[in-house]
């Protein structure tokens, strides 16, 4: 059984980031990466497929995840980077059809109530996905395309996850979610993770290497969240005095703009009326 790692980039933009995520990547597996683009990268791979018809949008990602060559596939967007071997994650494939982790929002933002799916149903992260090449596997992405075209004419909604959830939720593929270690997207307080983190998911890769050179080197059984405010991982029931001063601190330059929007909104709204 084959596995493998599969990007999918479309511009010239994606395809350099992509480069380093690549090498990144490299130097943490064995198992072979196909890349997948309207042109060909400058470096060298283990499988390339030629877009022919790029829309150089999300929708390049839902239109070409059946073409991967490999039988277990870890999709990998092209802004993650690797501090360890990800192989494990191919571990969690014995037991289900699909992997990935929870998106941080947990689906209840004013774009994905559009989907028009129970909020107790979970918003995964599309950024990295492991999955199997079966029959099922590939009906459920067949749906997701469907599902994507449908809520882009009616709602105008380009980003790819919420066609996903409607996606996994109409299927009968088993799925799991991945822990926020294997594909951690920085957000403020929303998730722990513990002192070895493989992924982590930003633009920045200056950034995630910050903040991997940190959450990695942390004893082990010291679990911690990203802290917005300060910038780095902290344990929130052990943050130093200072630290709290530091993020209140910000918190407080804030103040101003919270006000203001308050007002634009409570204007809005007219809610001032509704209380008369």
């Amino acid at each position: 059984m084959s596995k493998g790692y599969f990007y999918i980039v479309t511009g010239k933009k994606y395809r350099d980031e992509m480069l380093v995520s690549f090498q990144q990547l490299r130097q943490h597996t064995k198992l072979p990466i196909c890349i997948a683009s309207d042109e060909k990268p400058a470096i060298e791979c283990d499988h390339f497929i030629h877009i022919t018809d790029p829309k150089f949008t999300y929708q390049d990602k839902v239109l070409n995840l059946d073409r991967t060559p490999f039988d277990e596939t870890i999709y990998v967007d092209s802004d993650i980077s690797f501090f360890h071997c990800p192989d494990d994650i191919f571990d969690g494939l014995g037991g289900a059809d699909l992997l990935a982790s929870h998106e941080a929002s947990l689906g209840l933002g004013p774009v994905s109530q559009k989907a028009n799916i129970p909020n107790a149903f979970p918003e995964v992260s599309s950024g990295l996905i492991a999955y199997r090449k079966s029959d099922a596997v590939m009906e459920m992405l067949k749906n997701w395309r469907a599902e994507y075209d449908s809520l882009y004419a009616r709602h105008g909604i380009k980003a790819d996850q919420p066609s996903f959830r409607r996606a996994l939720f109409h299927t009968n593929i088993k799925f799991s979610i991945l822990p926020p270690e294997y594909h951690y997207i920085p957000a403020n307080f929303t998730r722990l993770v513990g002192p070895k983190v493989y992924c982590i998911h930003n633009h920045s890769f200056d950034f995630a290497r910050k903040l991997g050179n940190t959450v990695n080197t942390r004893p082990m059984g010291d679990y911690s969240a990203y802290v917005d405010g300060l910038g780095v991982f902290r344990n929130p029931y052990a943050m130093q005095f200072k630290e709290v001063l530091n993020f209140n601190a910000r918190c407080l330059r804030l103040l101003p703009y919270l006000l203001f929007r308050a007002g634009y909104i409570s204007l809005k709204h007219k809610w001032w009326r509704k209380k008369l």
